[in-house]
């Protein structure tokens, strides 16, 4: 059997760091969204067990979001198939666009598939937590409220249904630590901070992105260390964007449209200037898992 499935990115349309907490990590408030920028996984099935993952376009650990995926989905339902994964990545890595974590909750939906459907949908976001903690985002999709430490991810509801938004990324070619991130976080003596509950953010992400209260509390420390960050929010913000921000640790950057046209046409004019430029939009639930002849 051979199985297809697209792994979303997603974009931090908010990212409030609230400070540290006494186990080390840190408390957080942010919005996800899922968008039609792709990693694709094609699996096959395969005599004897385990986990063999190919990919091209980036050397991976031996221990990685698909071979988590896989052990902890084994450990869970028993499933002793062995599968061949090909991985074509399409997300810039290092880019906070959570590419990896996308492409664990990818093959999770796969094995779940294969082996039957064994797990609800509920359960297979539980067991995603065991994989890394933006795993079960990708394995709902859609929009998602993220708090704690970012291990508890609540749907997003909008009270007028879905609409479509439209964003030109940038990835300006910048590598951005997520460690040093918030070491400059923690540096800083009055960082703004905001903490949104879901009915706040149902509220206001239902505005038109003009009208967005949101930010980024990475974003003026990235942009100020690496000068091409700066470079690619000043052009977005110039292009006509009605919200422009950073995603995750950076360093990707993007800008909001709610008209397909403007978008395409601020696409068109920053792609000239930008190597890693994409035109994408705001995706509702993930793809599905296809089954290959």
């Amino acid at each position: 059997m051979k199985i297809y499935s697209p792994a979303p990115a997603k974009v931090n349309i908010h990212l409030s760091i609230l400070g540290r907490r006494k186990d080390g990590f840190h408390n957080l408030s942010s919005l996800f969204q899922a968008v039609s920028l792709f990693d694709e996984l094609f699996v096959e099935t395969v005599s004897g067990g385990g986990c063999t993952v190919v990919c091209r376009e980036a050397e991976l650990p031996e221990e990685n979001t698909l071979t988590c995926a896989y052990r902890e989905f084994s450990r869970v339902t028993g499933f002793d198939g062995g599968i061949r994964v090909v991985l074509k990545k399409n997300i810039p890595a290092g880019a906070g666009l959570g590419g990896g974590s996308s492409d664990g909750a990818a093959l999770l939906r796969i094995l779940n598939h294969v082996s039957g459907g064994m797990l609800s949908g509920p359960e297979l976001e539980a067991l995603a937590g065991c994989v890394g903690s933006d795993v079960p985002f990708f394995v709902r999709g859609g929009a998602g409220v993220v708090s704690g430490r970012g291990e508890i991810i609540e749907p997003l509801f909008l009270s007028g249904g879905e609409r479509p938004l439209f964003f030109v990324l940038i990835w300006p070619e910048v590598f951005s630590s997520t460690p040093e991130a918030y070491r400059l976080f923690d540096s800083e003596l009055d960082p703004e901070v905001k903490e949104y509950g879901r009915q706040d953010f149902e509220k206001y992400y239902s505005l038109d992105p003009v009208r967005w209260p949101f930010f980024n509390s990475f974003e003026p420390l990235i942009s100020d260390r690496f000068p091409a960050v700066k470079a690619a929010l000043e052009g977005l913000r110039a292009s006509g964007a009605g919200f422009v921000s950073m995603s995750g640790s950076g360093s990707s950057v993007f800008g909001v449209f709610t008209e397909e046209a403007s978008c395409r046409n601020a696409f068109k004019t920053l792609a000239e200037n930008w190597r890693f430029c994409y035109a994408i939009k705001s995706l509702s639930g993930n793809p599905p898992v296809e089954i290959l002849k």
